[in-house]
């Protein structure tokens, strides 16, 4: 098996003219490679790999680390951008929340909202009175009145009776009063006199 190798510049690579088995050794100027030298396999014309070196796969593992690190720090920088933006925005949104809640709380408290009163709808008519049975039997709450007024009709039960218990009460006291001053005018001896002539029963 005869050893064929060809080598130049990259500018003079040609892969349709080499044979198969036969390798190329690029010198210089390859862009596929960081120091642009590279070596290549021909198959069958036109058909060739580039072969790797260690160094050729240490450098392509740094520029694919690099590339990946360049995306993943891209990705958090964009992420970590807009999430500054959406707290922003949050803080924005919360802080015209609570001036709006200011606002209409003094709105509330200023009676704002507070329209006119409208019109006194009109008055139905009243039903019939109700009619009532038994009314010896029925019992009747009612307190006596603070002072002495008149029947008025058409009053409550109980405005009645607080009026009468009034009037009956200080009827009481009027005619205590009377027998009290009544009592004063007369002495023993005119008692005496009055029931010798038989004006007044004995007994006193």
């Amino acid at each position: 098996m005869a050893i064929q190798n060809r080598r130049g510049d990259y500018g003079d690579f040609d892969p349709d003219k080499l044979k198969a088995g036969e390798r190329a050794t690029v010198m210089s100027g390859d862009p596929h490679a960081e120091d642009g030298r590279a070596v290549y396999e021909c198959f069958e014309p036109g058909v060739v790999k580039r072969m790797a070196t260690y160094e050729d796969m240490l450098e392509s593992v740094d520029r694919a680390t690099d590339s990946i690190s360049k995306e993943y720090l891209k990705n958090v920088t964009e992420a970590t951008e807009k999430a500054e933006a959406g707290a922003t925005a949050a803080n924005a949104a919360t802080e015209r929340a609570s001036a709006a809640a200011d606002e209409v709380l003094e709105k509330l408290e200023n009676g704002e909202f507070v329209g006119p009163t409208g019109p006194q709808g009109e008055t139905g008519p009243q039903g019939p009175p109700g009619a009532v049975e038994n009314l010896s039997g029925q019992a009747v709450e009612f307190m006596e009145a603070a002072e002495k007024q008149p029947l008025v009709s058409g009053e409550s039960l109980a405005v009645l009776f607080g009026k009468l218990a009034k009037f009956m009460g200080a009827a009481d006291d009027g005619l205590a009063g009377l027998r009290e001053d009544f009592d004063n005018l007369l002495d023993e001896e005119t008692i005496q006199l009055a029931q010798e002539l038989g004006f007044l029963s004995g007994g006193g």
